[in-house]
């Protein structure tokens, strides 16, 4: 997935430029033609939408959480059908929005208007979804759903565009060709979802057989199946991806310690091996190890060991510190 994220990034470039530069170009155009109405609208459009978007989608949130219980329970079936549901949802919002957007700057504009109004249009239609899909992001892929809803959006939007300049089409045409655009956003969606969801049970099975058989075992067991002698850090099964978000950080050496906030969350795993960090002494389970600032991030001392030439980590000893963590001091994952 972070392949495909890394083509979809490339891809928006293009899209930034028009963002950055077509509402400048446009507002000018536009002012210089006398259409002051246009542009109020615009600015008035931007000013309330993000509020009255996230009231509109606050009925996907009812989907989304027996979504997130099927994940909980196992029951893939569900999974799909509610998260595909919340999806249609929103892509549906997603559509209704900028085509109206569109009739709404479109049904008054002259020959002369026409292009400047259709630009102005795109950054209003698709600047809330843009800035909303912006707050999504996060260290491991988080918010991808709605940066592929968005570029999709932008994308159609272009080409509605080009149709409105070239061809005669209408409103429920201009419909019609966004709604494909959303559908495949849709298919996409669900398949990276199930992806996902599949990679997560398949980390959550090798996490309790760690916490089950012991994280010493369990790794004298990969080593052996890898061979010790062949094995080198470059092919080493513990290696995911941990470098685009633990390259050069800062790391706390400390003792594990709970978050006195969260109560119900007593555990943590390495970052690498998946070796279980908790307060209560034995089964396995660590209680010191070298942790990120936020403490969201715990790394075990075999694995530091292990990465901390190639990593270039920086390390602060904090090992006499026992107190529980509050929020104000680290996230917590849930």
């Amino acid at each position: 997935m972070k392949a495909f994220l890394g083509v979809l990034t490339a891809l928006s470039i293009p899209l930034l430029i028009l963002n950055m530069l077509g509402g400048i170009v446009s507002g000018i155009w536009l002012a210089i033609l006398g259409e002051w109405g246009a542009i109020g609208l615009g600015i008035l459009s931007l000013a309330f939408a993000t509020f009255l978007l996230a009231i509109a989608l606050i009925p996907s949130l009812l989907l989304a959480a027996p979504a997130a219980y099927c994940a909980e329970k196992g029951k893939t079936f569900g999974l799909v059908c509610f998260g595909a549901l919340s999806s249609l949802y929103i892509l549906a919002i997603v559509t209704l929005w900028c085509c109206g957007i569109l009739f709404l700057f479109v049904k008054d504009a002259t020959a002369n208007s026409l292009i400047p109004r259709l630009i102005w249009s795109y950054g209003v239609a698709t600047g809330p979804w843009a800035y909303m899909a912006s707050k999504d992001q996060g260290p491991q892929g988080e918010g991808f759903a709605s940066t592929l809803a968005t570029f999709l959006a932008e994308l159609a939007y272009l080409v509605i565009l080009l149709l409105v300049i070239l061809t005669p089409i209408t409103l429920f045409g201009a419909i019609k060709v966004f709604g494909g655009f959303m559908l495949v956003a849709l298919v996409l969606q669900v398949s990276f979802a199930v992806i996902i969801y599949k990679e997560w049970k398949r980390v959550v099975h090798q996490s309790d057989e760690l916490d089950q058989y012991g994280w010493a075992e369990a790794t004298g067991q990969q080593a052996a199946t890898f061979g010790e002698d062949e094995t080198t850090v470059e092919d080493d099964w513990r290696l995911t991806g941990q470098e685009d978000y633990l390259n050069g950080v800062t790391l706390i050496h400390r003792k594990y310690r709970q978050n006195k906030d969260n109560p119900e969350w007593d555990h943590d795993h390495c970052e690498f091996c998946m070796a279980k960090f908790c307060l209560r002494v034995g089964e396995g389970s660590l209680q010191e190890g070298y942790a990120t600032e936020d403490e969201y991030y715990w790394i075990c001392c075999e694995c530091f060991d292990s990465f901390k030439d190639r990593f270039g980590w920086k390390v602060i000893e904090r090992m006499d510190d026992t107190e529980p963590r509050s929020a104000g001091e680290g996230q917590t994952r849930t």
